[in-house]
């Protein structure tokens, strides 16, 4: 097995035995030998274009082997027909310039791009026709309403529909209210002021006529016989004032005046006898 001289020891056959380690990757020219460089020994990426033995070649050719030629490679024009497949879209190959494909092999072009602006660019307005007159016709953002954000808004503004939503804010005019309300019992819808009674007070009292009376009810009611438990009392003269029943019964027990023949008159005789009307009996009582 070929080796290299170990220092201190070969005395004497340090030339054999070098040379016989230089012989194994080397001719007797000093020449590496074709088969002395395995693939293993070639790091990846190492051989460059420059470094192969097949020299020339131009655009589009392809380095394939040779078995006639110097080194067993060449340089060869590709065709459809060579050895080289097409292109796929997973593996790279012959690609015929045609259809959207244009230009050469060294400076292929997409013809149907020409023209076409990149994918993020910018125009002036001027560019776009019509841009500017479309731009004029549309209203500044200062000058619109927006859905979203706070900002104020002057002048007057006429909804033709319901607002959706809470609006802050006092109204311009007080106009009646959808619904109307009840405060502290008094009905309320906007329309006008109302005054609401203080429940530690009595409310102020509406003034009646001269002919009522205010209840307890805090009402206004009629003055008359049946409101003061009189209702039986006729207001009539003395003279035409009804006697009771009682009494009526006791004077029919009684005989008419004008059915009595005689009078009779009874005084004491110690007195002067009082003047004697026509028709009467006068008894006289004397003694004491």
């Amino acid at each position: 097995m070929s080796r290299l001289p170990i220092p201190g020891s070969d005395d004497g056959g340090w030339g054999s035995i070098l040379n016989d380690f230089l012989m194994q990757a080397h001719t007797s020219a000093g020449a590496v030998k074709i088969d002395a460089v395995t693939t293993g020994a070639i790091q990846n990426s190492a051989v460059t274009a420059a470094k192969l033995s097949a020299s020339g070649g131009s655009g589009g050719q392809a380095l394939v082997f040779d078995s006639a030629a110097s080194g067993g490679l060449s340089w060869q024009t590709v065709s459809g027909g060579g050895s080289v497949t097409d292109a796929s879209t997973s593996t790279k190959g012959i690609v015929k310039l045609a259809g959207d494909l244009g230009g050469t092999a060294d400076l292929p072009t997409v013809p149907g791009l020409a023209g076409k602006a990149a994918l993020s660019h910018t125009h002036a307005i001027a560019d776009v026709t019509g841009l500017q007159t479309a731009l004029d016709a549309k209203a500044t953002d200062t000058a619109v309403i927006h859905t979203t954000g706070t900002e104020t808004i002057a002048g007057a503004k006429t909804f033709s529909s319901t607002i959706v939503g809470s609006v802050n804010g006092n109204a311009g005019t007080a106009s009646a209210l959808q619904t109307g309300r009840t405060i502290n019992g008094v009905s309320f819808d906007g329309t006008a002021n109302i005054t609401v009674a203080d429940a530690t007070k009595e409310p102020t009292v509406t003034a009646g006529n001269t002919g009522q009376y205010y209840r307890g009810d805090k009402s206004w009611q009629t003055l008359d016989k049946t409101a003061v438990g009189l209702a039986n009392v006729d207001n009539t003269t003395d003279l035409n004032k009804p006697v009771s029943t009682a009494t009526q019964t006791a004077l029919n027990l009684k005989a008419d005046a004008s059915s009595v023949g005689n009078k009779i008159m009874v005084y004491n005789a110690y007195s002067d006898a009082p003047a004697l009307a026509a028709n009467t009996v006068v008894v006289s009582i004397t003694g004491s």
